[in-house]
């Protein structure tokens, strides 16, 4: 499939933009009319790489950008590959963006941001982001990450958690959407074949050096029961441990007990009832995790499909209207 025409203008901002998908059929039509509503001027090379699909993510996504408009600043690419690996999709589809924008007089991009596929950004993230890395030192942001306002009541309290815990929303999080500038890039190679992927990238960066970007917006699909929030929480916890015992360094790993010590955190649950209802909703959640034992591969896609029926109906129905728009 032909890339969309950009201009050869290397003094607008460039960005890469590499989306690791596998089987994604449900919400990858949603995820293309988020990136192509973005308010953004620069130039845009953005490739989803879709690993090992079980389903017709390759097919959805190439009728998507076919009834796109021609843009003057975006150029898409859809990647596939046989084998189910996110680490490797990573690092194919960076290296097939970078290949196209250099197609256009670019050595490297201003800006490189990952993203999963099931994440919707409010039309305003590149452009917030972009100043955001504007500083010239390392740097990696995030947007503001939040749960779909119409998830079920188990998941609303896993997303709220998010959005309302102090000491998660203070910092940069797992979460499968983030950016660096040219100079963050530099701080790794490629990703190792570990699940925790975005865990690797945030150890390289000091806590000056991480950027929660308020003003954006990352919208996130939780799963709709108890067990699939379980499951969820648990190959997080998994994939922590899987970095933590490979040996891979972490230049400046994240200290979330540091900067909240138990004393203030129990201090900002008894101010704010909000902060205790998140608080005890996913701790529960996270006690429910270690009852769960579904069987994760190392490195490997893992998508996370327990839930409601009727949920999973709404997302794919949104996402063929979104490829019919």
């Amino acid at each position: 499939m032909s890339p969309l025409p950009v201009p050869n203008n290397a003094a607008r901002v460039s960005m890469a933009v590499v989306v690791p998908a596998a089987s994604e059929s449900v919400v990858i039509a949603r995820l293309i009319k988020t990136l192509a509503e973005q308010q953004f001027d620069g130039i845009v090379a953005i490739v989803i790489a879709v690993n090992g699909a079980r389903d017709d993510t390759v097919a959805i996504a190439e009728a998507c950008i076919e009834k796109l408009v021609p843009s003057s600043r975006l150029c898409w690419r859809v990647l596939e590959l046989p084998v189910p690996s996110k680490s490797r999709a990573l690092n194919e589809g960076e290296r097939v963006a970078r290949s196209m924008l250099r197609s256009f007089g670019i050595e490297s991009p201003d800006i490189t941001f990952y993203l999963d596929a099931d994440i919707e950004l409010s039309p305003n993230t590149f452009d917030e982001v972009t100043s955001a890395l504007s500083d010239v030192r390392p740097r990696i942001v995030q947007p503001f990450r939040c749960a779909e306002a119409s998830a079920p009541f188990l998941s609303w309290i896993a997303g709220n958690a998010l959005c309302t815990l102090p000491w998660v929303t203070g910092d940069i999080a797992c979460g499968g959407v983030f950016a660096v500038n040219r100079a963050g890039r530099e701080r790794w190679a490629e990703f190792p074949d570990l699940a925790a992927d975005d865990a690797f990238v945030f150890n390289r960066f000091r806590s000056e050096e991480r950027v929660v970007v308020t003003s954006a917006r990352a919208t996130h699909p939780m799963p709709a029961t108890l067990r699939g929030l379980a499951r969820q929480q648990r190959r997080w916890r998994l994939a922590r441990k899987e970095l933590e015992a490979s040996g891979v360094p972490s230049a400046f790993p994240c200290d979330e007990a540091s900067a909240w010590p138990m004393r203030r955190r129990i201090k900002a649950m008894l101010t704010s009832p909000r902060v205790l209802l998140s608080f005890v909703g996913l701790r529960a959640i996270r006690v429910a995790s270690y009852f769960d034992r579904t069987h994760f591969r190392s490195h490997v896609w893992e998508v996370d499909r327990v839930g409601s029926m009727q949920n999973q109906h709404s997302m794919k129905m949104r996402g063929h209207d979104a490829a019919r728009s």
